[in-house]
């Protein structure tokens, strides 16, 4: 079986860490509305896809949104 990716999940959280400085795990899953552990996938697969994504202690950075998106 192959993972399947809902793209607008992942922009939806790439949206919300480049909404606002400093957003951490828990500010992204509340602004999104996903649990904590759907966020970390979404940004693990964002990554994957090319995404420039930091994390600096408990915050994360949009650096790039990468060559696909």
């Amino acid at each position: 079986m192959t993972d399947v990716v809902d793209y607008r999940r992942m922009i939806a959280v790439l949206k919300a860490i480049d909404s606002e400085p400093d957003m951490t795990l828990e500010k992204i899953s509340n602004i999104t509305g996903f649990d904590e552990m759907t966020v970390t996938a979404l940004i693990a697969q964002a990554m994957k896809e090319g995404v420039g994504i930091t994390k600096t202690g408990a915050v994360y950075t949009l650096e790039h949104w990468g060559p696909r998106i």
